[in-house]
């Protein structure tokens, strides 16, 4: 076999892949199959138009119009039942307080090859924590704590807060403590700190607290423009123990 031909399966194999994953139409297949290079680029530029196009449509509508935007994203859904198309949809329910909607729509996206995909996994842990319900928060948590991209995830918290909520503070603790690392995480350190509060520990969030506006003090100017908005959240906390 020539290295030209490797090259050329290989392509068709990642398109098959892609196509797969995003539940595109089946025809995709038979043109790429018939013209491995040249079906395969104008697949991929079809799927990248198809994006900014829907970036430019929606990244202006302001929260007002959020009912005429869900109108659009499951028009989206009915013209093209793809993957990406149906988590767009779902993050729409979760902004507009429509959990159960999400769960089911994250749910119906999961294939072999999407199993263990981050994002998936990570958005269906927070739709089921916002949704109030720890029980598969907590067992969607103990399977993602297995994988590396789990470790330092925003959605790990919820993963916490929900052991917390079920009154099981040992294992919210060893979460938070998990994610608890110098010099990074601030966000889920902070969280660290209202836990420690709400567990009436005020001398252990006050000293967190303390490490953390110490290390972001020893920042230089543009590393202190990245965390403004989490080192004004760890001010606000502050002062809630200073009450």
């Amino acid at each position: 076999m020539t290295f030209a031909f490797l090259i050329s399966l290989a392509f068709q194999a990642y398109c098959f892949y892609h196509i797969y994953k995003n539940q595109d139409k089946a025809y995709w297949y038979i043109i790429i199959i018939l013209f491995p290079f040249i079906g395969g680029l104008i697949y991929f530029v079809k799927s990248a138009n198809e994006r900014n196009s829907f970036t430019l449509e929606t990244s202006n509508v302001a929260p007002v119009f959020s009912n005429s935007r869900i109108d659009q994203l499951e028009k989206q859904v009915e013209l093209a039942d793809t993957v990406s198309n149906k988590i767009r949809l779902a993050d729409a329910y979760v902004e507009q307080g429509d959990y159960n909607e999400a769960i089911d729509l994250y749910l119906s996206c999961f294939n072999k090859f999407t199993e263990d995909d981050d994002e998936l996994n990570e958005k269906l842990l927070g739709a089921y924590y916002l949704s109030n319900d720890y029980i598969n928060t907590i067992a969607l948590g103990k399977k993602l704590e297995n994988y590396r991209f789990f470790a330092n995830a925003k959605e790990k918290t919820y993963y916490a807060w929900a052991y917390f909520e079920l009154n099981d503070d040992a294992n919210a603790e060893r979460i938070f403590k998990q994610m608890n690392i110098d010099n990074t995480n601030y966000y889920h350190r902070s969280e660290y700190a209202k836990f420690l509060l709400e567990t009436d520990r005020h001398e252990e969030a006050d000293l967190l607290l303390d490490e953390m506006l110490n290390e972001m003090k020893e920042m230089d100017s543009y590393e202190k423009r990245s965390v403004q908005k989490i080192y004004k959240e760890i001010k606000a906390i502050k002062q809630k123990v200073l009450l």
